[in-house]
């Protein structure tokens, strides 16, 4: 799939193109964000800046199941298509990331 939009009035932002082919996936969802690979929970916030909306995500970079709680990152410009970021908070020795709002 190829979508092409006009998404900004600044000439290098004013296409936009989108090979992805998760987003034909029959059982990923087409509106609501998910991240490429295994277990998601609660987003954790959104942020707006420089044109682009950032969220923040409870995320296990390792597995299918609960467990490592990690902060997802991913940023888009429309809502619908997203960038994924690499994991942008790990547990570390004081524990893992839990759900707190930006």
């Amino acid at each position: 799939m190829t979508f092409i939009a006009a998404c900004s009035d600044d000439e290098k932002d004013a296409l936009y193109i989108d090979t992805n082919t998760y987003y034909d996936e029959a059982y990923r969802p087409s509106v609501h964000f998910t991240p490429k690979t295994y277990w998601t929970n609660d987003p954790n916030g959104m942020a707006y800046l420089d044109g682009e909306y950032h969220l923040f995500y409870q995320y296990n970079p390792m597995g299918s199941v609960w467990g490592n709680l990690s902060w997802g990152h991913a940023v888009t410009k429309d809502l619908m298509h997203w960038e994924h970021l690499p994991v942008a908070l790990t547990k570390d020795a004081n524990g893992e990331i839990f759900s707190v709002a930006l």
